[in-house]
């Protein structure tokens, strides 16, 4: 049911329906944490974070990247490292934190690179 509706919530998004996309991964992230499933925390936890983003809640993105972040480094889940470096390389960018920024893009480019 978590991956249904994180399936759901990504045509919520692309339809700019933030509320309801938050709401389904919300569930989904809740779903996944009461059964241990790792995999689907860590996905839920990146697709909410982008949502958040969208909405203009950097900071509580932020907390969320970096607990998805955790996690995919845990599962050795390439894309999700690579995804959440990005955005928290994004986020580093927005604050005017270009060394920051760098580095975490710098990250995820040689994730990206060394996933072919």
């Amino acid at each position: 049911m978590a991956y249904t509706l994180e399936g759901l919530a990504a045509v919520a998004f692309f339809q700019n329906k933030y509320d309801s996309a938050r709401s389904q991964l919300e569930e989904s992230l809740a779903l996944s944490r009461d059964s241990g499933n790792k995999w689907g925390m860590a996905y839920a936890l990146l697709r909410l974070a982008r949502v958040m983003i969208t909405q203009g809640e950097q900071s509580k993105a932020s907390t969320l990247l970096e607990e998805s972040l955790t996690l995919a480094r845990e599962l050795r889940y390439k894309w999700g490292m690579a995804y959440d470096l990005f955005l928290l390389g994004q986020l580093a960018l927005d604050k005017g934190d270009t060394a920051k920024a760098r580095s975490l893009l710098e990250e995820s480019l040689a994730i990206c690179c060394l996933s072919k």
